[in-house]
């Protein structure tokens, strides 16, 4: 493997988990937690995610072989997802907490 491959892989994972912006998401789950059990929540946590990404990593591929999924059938999916879940961000309108459209202000 060459260091440009390693280190687009590196970069794309990391946008992907995203480590600085779970951080806020993180401090606000475990806020009424000691310290003990808020260090136990997040080594848990990050081993959960090494063996959920470790085996996506192994078994990925044959899990899409298995179900007749070719890579570039998948990469379109997700990009169609993508593109409707930025659109949704884009046109969605502000709604409260039961799901109405809240009243501007």
């Amino acid at each position: 493997m060459k260091w440009n491959e390693l280190l687009f892989d590196f970069v794309t994972l990391w946008v992907t988990v995203d480590p600085l912006g779970t951080v806020p998401l993180y401090l606000s789950v475990t806020k009424d937690l000691p310290a003990a059990q808020r260090k136990r929540a997040a080594v848990r946590a990050t081993i959960i995610a090494f063996f959920i990404m470790a085996g996506f990593l192994y078994l990925g591929q044959y899990l899409l072989d298995a179900m007749h999924i070719e890579m570039v059938s998948f990469q379109i999916a997700g990009g169609i997802v993508l593109f409707l879940f930025a659109l949704s961000m884009i046109f969605s309108q502000h709604c409260d907490r039961r799901g109405s459209p809240a009243h501007p202000r």
